[in-house]
């Protein structure tokens, strides 16, 4: 049960250290990823199935879009949780290595640029949800313009009206 907290802790760290680098969109990754619940309201954490590879999932959720940098953020959020489980109990994703040259050779442009594309795919999820609400609402509404439209017609004939 302590290791079930720790976990816990261990997703809110990644996923807080995640927005403080790309903002809302670390929650709305977070909440793609399997085995992981969290509240639309008040951001709570629950995890189902192995706690371990929930977090693997969620490591490699933010890796697949930042690389090897978010990786290292990552490790860096829960490097005191990771210190007070048993080896055998750490996510194995914790496990791999990078070694420091490799993540210099990152330039911070493609880190800026992974964020602006991140940036504008979230702004782009936006817009399509948008769309969808629109479109489904100006469908009621001419739905209800066209039949308002027909009963006029319809009470002129009636009434002899031209």
């Amino acid at each position: 049960m302590e290791n079930v907290k720790k976990f816990l802790q261990m997703a809110e760290k990644i996923i807080r250290m995640q927005e403080s680098v790309i903002g809302s969109l670390a929650w709305d990754k977070a909440r793609k990823v399997k085995g992981l619940n969290i509240s639309r309201l008040d951001n709570v954490i629950s995890m189902l199935g192995d706690e371990r590879e929930v977090i693997n999932r969620l490591v490699e959720e933010y890796e697949s879009i930042f690389g090897k940098v978010s990786y290292e953020v990552c490790k860096k959020a829960v490097k005191d949780l990771i210190a007070e489980i048993p080896p055998e109990d750490v996510p194995s994703i914790f496990s791999k290595s990078f070694k420091s040259s490799e993540i210099k050779k990152i330039p911070e442009k493609l880190y800026k640029q992974n964020l602006d594309l991140a940036v504008k795919l979230e702004e782009t999820e936006k817009n399509l949800n948008l769309e969808k609400h629109l479109r489904k609402n100006f469908t009621k509404e001419s739905e209800e313009a066209i039949r308002k439209i027909e009963n006029a017609i319809l009470n002129k004939n009636i009434n002899g009206e031209k």
